[in-house]
Parts: structure tokens; C-alpha cells; sequence
């Protein structure tokens, strides 16, 4: 009997110890999972923003439109669409001033670059605001390397 009760007691610590290893092993591998998709799900995240900034930086607004609407951003997409019409605003008292200073110049000679560019539809702020053109070159004060194009 005691030989009996003793296998038994040792095969109950046996049973649990094994059951208690099998259920740490299955929650390490669940939280394994669940940290990995975390990490998944970050770097993507961190994928997103690294395209947008790109899209930025190449001065290609339809693809960074397009990369914002698609984030869930509010804040974001909420100060894009104020900020479009911020410009849209400014395109338009740019293109009345520029209407206006033209008629005023009708007696003058104006420049022929910039009568073919006024001739044109203006849709966008930037060749609203730029309509003269400079040739920007590096500095020559600057010294151990150069600006990148965006600067």
C-alpha cells in the first residue's frame, strides 16, 4: 500500500510537472506570436512613414496624397486637406494678382518665359508662386560636400 501511494504520488508530480512544461512551452510560443506580429505590424508602420517621406522628399505630392489617405491618420490627413486649401487660396490671389499686374504691363515688355507660362492653365500653387525661374547653384562658401536636391 505505501509502495502503491508512494508511485502514485511520484507519477501525480510527474504528470503535472509535464503538464505545467507543456503549457509554459505553448504560452512562450503564443507570446512569441503575438510579439512577432507586433513587430510585423511596426515595420510596416515604419515602411509607410519612410515612403511618405520619400515622396516628400522627391516633391511628388500625388503619391504622398495618395500614401496619407491610405494611413489612418486623422490629424494628418486633416491638416493635409487644410493645408490644400490654404494653397488654393493663395493660387487664387496669386493668379488675380498676376492677372492684374498684367494688365497693368500690357503697355511693357515682359519677358517671354514668363507670358507663356501666365498663357497656360495654373493649377498648382508652385508654378503659380514661381513664376520666375532662377538657377539655383551650391554654395560656394560650403565646404565638405554638397546640398542635396530638397535643400
Amino acid at each position: 500500500l505505501n509502495r502503491s501511494i508512494a508511485s502514485h504520488t511520484s507519477e501525480f508530480y510527474k504528470f503535472h510537472r509535464s503538464r505545467k512544461a507543456e503549457i509554459s512551452k505553448f504560452a512562450r510560443s503564443v507570446r512569441d506570436h503575438v510579439a512577432a506580429e507586433e513587430r510585423k505590424k511596426e515595420k510596416g508602420v515604419v515602411n509607410e512613414e519612410k515612403a511618405r517621406i520619400n515622396a516628400l522628399k522627391s516633391n511628388d505630392m500625388e503619391a504622398y496624397s495618395a500614401l496619407v489617405q491610405e494611413t489612418r491618420n486623422e490629424r494628418l490627413k486633416f491638416l493635409l486637406s487644410k493645408t490644400d486649401q490654404y494653397i488654393d487660396q493663395i493660387s487664387g490671389l496669386l493668379k488675380d494678382q498676376q492677372d492684374g499686374e498684367d494688365s497693368k504691363e500690357d503697355s511693357k515688355v515682359v519677358e517671354i518665359g514668363s507670358l507663356e507660362h501666365l498663357a497656360q492653365p495654373i493649377s498648382n500653387y508652385y508654378e503659380t508662386a514661381h513664376v520666375k525661374q532662377e538657377d539655383v547653384k551650391q554654395p560656394s562658401l560650403l565646404v565638405g560636400g554638397s546640398l542635396k536636391e530638397y535643400q
